[in-house]
């Protein structure tokens, strides 16, 4: 899709300039976009990468990206992990 492309091209920027916010946000919308296509590891992948990148810069992201990782753990039928991650949040 279009928004995929244009954020993984901005990923790729951001990540070169080492933006932490721009970087946190092309993480966080690469997982929502690939949890909307049903690419549930990748999206997990993106969302894992995110919350790294929160915790290390303490940002107030932390306890959404744990929600769409817990999101991501129930469509793919693992309660326990959602259930898990969900709680963190």
């Amino acid at each position: 899709s279009t928004a995929f492309e244009y954020t993984l091209n901005n990923l790729i920027r951001t990540e070169r300039d080492m933006d932490t916010t721009e970087m946190l946000d092309s993480y966080i919308t690469l997982g929502n976009i690939n949890s909307n296509m049903e690419n549930f590891g990748e999206a997990q992948l993106y969302f894992h990468k995110a919350l790294v990148l929160a915790q290390k810069s303490n940002s107030s992201q932390q306890a959404n990206i744990m929600n769409y990782i817990g999101r991501a753990h129930g469509k793919l039928m693992r309660f326990d992990s959602a259930e898990h991650w969900i709680k963190q949040a």
